[in-house]
């Protein structure tokens, strides 16, 4: 994967590709010494099993960026960290002198680092200027409080201990991942249970996929399959890892069969996700054969959530 650096911090993988929350926590679990694969925070997340829908973005390059920190605390247990949330309104204007601001600029010195939701992705600071202004990174460069809502959630998190071993964060993360998959998940301002599939189809079937962007739509179709693709390779190796960990007699086959049926939707997308998009974008037969896989895709996400409802005991 490139890496794209600011000061200490790297932040891996294509902005077209990566979802921005994960490749910044992988960032955070770096700065700590601790590599930890992309596969494997998307999976202990749950958005590997799921891409979220973001139903206020009117882009669907930005669909995907909501939803994604809704297991922050459960994160934190499996992988080591502390988490104090605050918002966007507390690093900025006046805001800036307040308790929060002061801790997140004690902890940054000391290990610590900023995780926050921007309007178009996540970023990370790890380190402040002399000025005391944040160093933010996202996937696709340098960031700017300036695109830090008062409202827009932050995190503070320091180091520490794992309070859950391998076997309960994996056990638990397939128990997740099939509320995700299923979309029994709940979580503010996304939608989970393969609707993206759903909602990706119905603007095929409009006139303007993107309005917003134009002619330039088809890069908004292009990121939005680029990231749905790297969420199922990702649920992929996941499962395969989880597969060869948890105990057979903990419905090991239907971890095999999720694996399958994931690896099953990255090949679906394969052919659009390779620099070809713009060209099949305005082929009429083109076109349709890519919607013709995005609902291939939807259908094997049903299969995939059953079986990984099996997996975790829920049906």
């Amino acid at each position: 994967m490139p890496l794209r650096k600011s000061a200490a911090i790297e932040v891996p993988g294509k902005p077209s590709e990566v979802d921005s929350f994960a490749v910044c926590l992988q960032a955070a679990l770096k700065q700590w010494g601790r590599n930890v694969p992309y596969d494997c925070v998307t999976g202990l997340a749950g958005t590997a099993f799921s891409p979220p829908l973001d139903r206020a973005a009117r882009c669907p390059a930005l669909w995907m960026e909501a939803g994604a920190d809704i297991r922050m605390e459960f994160l934190a247990h499996a992988m080591g960290f502390t988490v104090e949330r605050g918002t966007g309104a507390e690093l900025r204007g006046k805001g800036a002198a307040g308790r929060f601001a002061r801790r997140a600029q004690a902890a940054l010195s000391r290990s610590g680092v900023l995780l926050c939701r921007m309007r178009r992705e996540w970023n990370i600071a790890a380190h402040t200027a002399q000025d005391g202004t944040y160093l933010l990174l996202g996937p696709a460069g340098p960031g700017s409080l300036d695109d830090l809502a008062p409202d827009a959630r932050v995190y503070l998190l320091r180091p520490a201990e794992r309070s859950l071993t391998s076997y309960e964060a994996l056990h638990a993360a397939v128990e997740f991942g099939a509320m995700a998959a299923s979309g029994t998940c709940m979580a503010k301002g996304a939608a989970f249970g393969g609707q993206v599939y759903d909602a990706w189809l119905e603007r095929l079937r409009q006139d303007a996929f993107c309005p917003e962007c134009g002619e330039n739509e088809w890069r908004c179709a292009e990121r939005t399959t680029g990231r749905a693709r790297r969420s199922h390779v990702a649920a992929t190796r996941f499962l395969n890892r989880a597969y060869a960990f948890l105990p057979s007699d903990q419905n090991a086959d239907s971890l095999r069969n999720a694996a399958d049926t994931f690896a099953a939707m990255a090949t679906a997308l394969a052919p659009y996700t390779e620099g070809d998009m713009q060209q099949a974008w305005h082929d009429r037969a083109e076109r349709a054969r890519y919607a013709d896989s995005i609902a291939r895709v939807r259908d094997l996400h049903r299969e995939a959530a059953g079986h990984l409802c099996q997996a975790a005991g829920t049906v």
